[in-house]
Formats: C-alpha cells, sequence, structure tokens
C-alpha cells in the first residue's frame, strides 16, 4: 500500500502530462492544416501578376503547470508562391 500510494500520483501524473503534450501536437497539427487550407484558398483566387509569394505566422502556446515547468511554444511559419496560370500561359511564347 506505501508503494502504490507513493507511485500511483507520479503514474497518474506523467499520464496526464502525456495527454497535455497529445493535445499540444494535435493543436499544432490542425493548425498548420487550416493555414495550409487558407494559403491554398488564396493561391487558387489568385488574379495578379505571374509570380507572388504567401507568407503566414503562428505561434502555438502550450500553458505551464503541474509538471511542465516551461513554457511550450511552437512557431509555424507558411509559405507559399503563387502562380496565376492564365498569364504565364500568355507570356509562354515570351519566355521560349
Amino acid at each position: 500500500m506505501v508503494e502504490a500510494g507513493i507511485a500511483m500520483p507520479i503514474v497518474i501524473l506523467a499520464a496526464v502530462l502525456l495527454i497535455r503534450l497529445f493535445t499540444f501536437y494535435l493543436e499544432i497539427l490542425t493548425t498548420s492544416v487550416d493555414e495550409h487550407i487558407k494559403a491554398l484558398e488564396n493561391i487558387d483566387s489568385y488574379k495578379g501578376k505571374s509570380f507572388n509569394k504567401y507568407e503566414a505566422n503562428k505561434d502555438i502556446h502550450m500553458i505551464k503547470g503541474g509538471l511542465l515547468s516551461n513554457d511550450l511554444t511552437k512557431h509555424l511559419y507558411i509559405k507559399g508562391y503563387y502562380i496565376n496560370e492564365d498569364v504565364l500561359a500568355r507570356t509562354g511564347k515570351a519566355i521560349d
């Protein structure tokens, strides 16, 4: 009983920390997917010059507490390039 009384709180805290870390990485994944969808929507609706660039920055924070003494932060940098194929097709003969 004494060993279980000492070991069980540590096991429970470790399990809760693993669950918090899992949800943090899941939030990183969903944020990355959402930003990728936004980038694709912007790229698909682009009607400007032949080439352009899409950039976005996003910070994801995990609040510290419990066994976690440091503030975990993930910085996402999303970068994409727009290509207006209509303009590019018309200038194709000039490029050759």
